[in-house]
Formats: C-alpha cells, structure tokens, sequence
C-alpha cells in the first residue's frame, strides 16, 4: 500500500513539472566566479580531481580483481568516472522549478 502511494506521489510529481533549468558558470569578475573557479577550475579540472579519479578507478579495478567486491568496485569505478567528468555534470545539472 505505501509503495503504490509513492509510486503515484512519484508520477505526480513527474507530470506536474514545468521547466527545468541548466546551471551556467558565473560571469568573470564576480565573487561566484572566484568560488567556482577554485572549486571546479582548480580543484575538479586539476591535479587534485584529475589523481582522485585515477584513484577511485584503480581502487575500483583492485576491489573486483582481488577481493571479489563487485558491487565496492562498481561504486568505486562509477564514482571516479564522475568525479572525472565533474566540470560538465556541474554545469549540466538542472533544477526542476
């Protein structure tokens, strides 16, 4: 019973949505370009994100050829493969208003 009241609550909430919209990166010059540029710039396009995916890939690849962890590895490989592609996924990622 309380799994088909979600499920309709779900396809309410599914049709009732008008508009979605996309995040764009801040204009240069202002203070929220200053925060993204450190965070997605630096950080995420960097060395920093760049050895973090590297990291979580390998860990993913260690985890199901050795312990036998697929679901760990499969986390793991999922998680370094967005953390490689964080830059667009911020920037992609839309709000439903």
């Amino acid at each position: 019973m309380i799994a088909a009241c979600m499920i309709v609550f779900g396809l309410m909430l599914f049709f009732t949505t008008t508009m979605v919209h996309a995040f764009a990166a801040p204009a240069q010059g202002s203070t929220a370009y200053d925060i993204y540029d450190i965070f997605v710039n630096q950080i995420l396009q960097g060395p920093i994100g760049f050895a973090a995916s590297v990291g979580l890939i390998a860990f993913g690849i260690y985890m199901a050829v050795a312990q036998g962890a697929f679901g760990v590895a499969i986390m793991s490989i999922i998680g370094g493969g967005i953390l490689y592609r964080a830059d667009t996924i911020v920037t992609s990622l839309g709000c439903m208003m």
